[in-house]
């Protein structure tokens, strides 16, 4: 009885909640939608929370975004953190008034153009009828000029613990692109991109066993709609990644 709803924000499957960062004149809701990360906003008046929850927009929507470090609670500028497959990690500010976002700081990586290179996204309907997302970055020009020859590739997955693999810049990727490959990460059941259900109910224990199909059928999804051919698609995973690894090596060896 000594709770009260403060916004309207009801749950939804595909929606996780992760933290609050409340301010003088507004709320903001870190969370995750669709499998990435996102940010709401709600406006707040005499301690009330007077508007919907709005979602940030921000450049790329699908990336790795979030509240940054604020240390002042009465404050008309917020700042928030931003990276893609394709931009190196940001600092923003947002104007609590206003609405608009600036960049006032961005990670240097040298020699680096973010207009050369392109992200897709792709969702695989795995065996059982669940879509799994896929995300993708490559060179422009890497998969020819139609755009749709197959190309070289490393395809990530972890796919434990509940643990998000966003698609976030890795710099250390770019070589790879720069020689023609393209770099894709399955967003496969057993990690937390798709809420709490995509690790504890279809993910883990009984349930392990779709991490592992998942990511088969992410690696043929990609091979059948031309990204990539079997005989130059590499997989990658470390830790609990290894053990996704020997297991679709041994479940499907001549994907």
């Amino acid at each position: 009885s000594a709770w009260s709803d403060v916004a309207s924000l009801p749950y939804a499957g595909e929606r996780n909640l992760i933290s609050l960062e409340p301010f003088e004149n507004a709320l903001l809701v870190e969370g995750r939608r669709a499998g990435y990360t996102r940010v709401w906003r709600m406006d707040v008046e005499d301690g009330q929370v007077v508007s919907p929850p709005k979602e940030v927009e921000f450049e790329a929507e699908a990336c790795e975004c979030g509240v940054g470090s604020n240390l002042e609670f009465a404050t008309g500028t917020v700042r928030l953190h931003y990276s893609s497959l394709v931009t190196p990690a940001q600092d923003i500010d947002l104007s609590l008034a206003t609405g608009e976002m600036a960049v006032v700081k961005e990670k240097e990586v040298p020699g680096y153009d973010p207009s050369q290179y392109e992200v897709s996204f792709e969702t695989c309907v795995a065996r059982d009828g669940t879509e799994v997302p896929i995300s993708l970055v490559h060179r422009k020009g890497a998969r020819g000029a139609d755009g749709k020859t197959p190309a070289p590739m490393l395809l990530y997955g972890y796919g434990s613990y509940g643990i998000c693999i966003d698609p976030s810049f890795d710099y250390k990727v770019v070589p790879l692109l720069d020689r023609g490959m393209v770099f894709a990460i399955a967003h496969i059941r057993g990690g937390g991109e798709l809420g709490r259900p995509w690790y504890k109910e279809q993910g883990k224990f009984l349930t392990k066993l779709n991490t592992f199909t998942d990511f088969v059928d992410c690696a043929q999804h990609l091979v059948d709609n031309k990204w990539t051919r079997s005989e130059v698609l590499a997989i990658n995973g470390r830790s609990a990644g290894g053990l996704l690894m020997g297991s679709v090596i041994n479940m499907a060896p001549s994907s």
